[in-house]
């Protein structure tokens, strides 16, 4: 079995399961497994289990999570649902390390706007995605490129590129964030 990385081979054991048991999804709190069938071997021994990690993808509950709205892992992982942070370029709170405030503040104070975390009640700076533009992309795309260009050479091809905000509950509250909410239905309009 084989899945590019150990959550990819998580994958590859349930796509097994899926092939020899017919499990769709093997969730204990869900389905039962009935361990008194036997495992046959040799009708898998020469079939190879290589999901596609990359697009199995399920970040921090979006599957499922508990009351308190803790992620409950077990279960993402249960479903099929894992994510690797070994597949992809950047990280998933760069906004800041794409457009450092140091390096773009001075002349784009729009681009930044603090916020009060919903969670915690402290204050972050964000980036403001409706008002950088063409400018702001053009900075991110150089980021980006520059990022990719440095894990090839290290001979670390990846598939994608992961540019998100800091890892704090809040978002641009500005009017032009605050429309593109209403118009998208979602804070992540501001990417659109």
């Amino acid at each position: 079995m084989y899945g590019k990385t150990e959550y990819g081979t998580l994958n590859a054991v349930y796509a097994l399961l899926k092939q020899v048991y017919g499990l769709e999804f093997y969730t204990d709190t869900v389905y039962e497994f009935d361990s008194s069938v036997p495992f046959d071997y040799f009708s898998v021994k020469n079939t190879v289990f290589n999901p596609s990690i990359d697009n199995v993808w399920a970040m921090d509950g979006a599957v499922s999570s508990n009351d308190s709205g803790a992620v409950n892992w077990e279960y993402q992982r249960r479903m099929g649902f894992v994510n690797s942070w070994q597949v992809y370029n950047g990280t998933p709170h760069n906004f800041l390390d794409a457009v450092p405030y140091a390096t773009y503040g001075a002349a784009h104070p729009d681009w930044y706007y603090e916020v009060t975390a919903t969670d915690s009640g402290r204050k972050f700076v964000t980036l403001c995605l409706a008002s950088g533009g063409e400018e702001m992309a053009k900075a991110v795309a150089e980021y980006a490129y520059t990022t990719i260009i440095a894990q090839d050479a290290e001979g670390n091809k990846k598939d994608c590129f992961f540019f998100g905000p800091p890892d704090a509950r809040g978002w641009c509250e500005c009017a032009k964030c605050d429309a593109l909410k209403s118009k998208y239905g979602s804070h992540a309009g501001g990417y659109v």
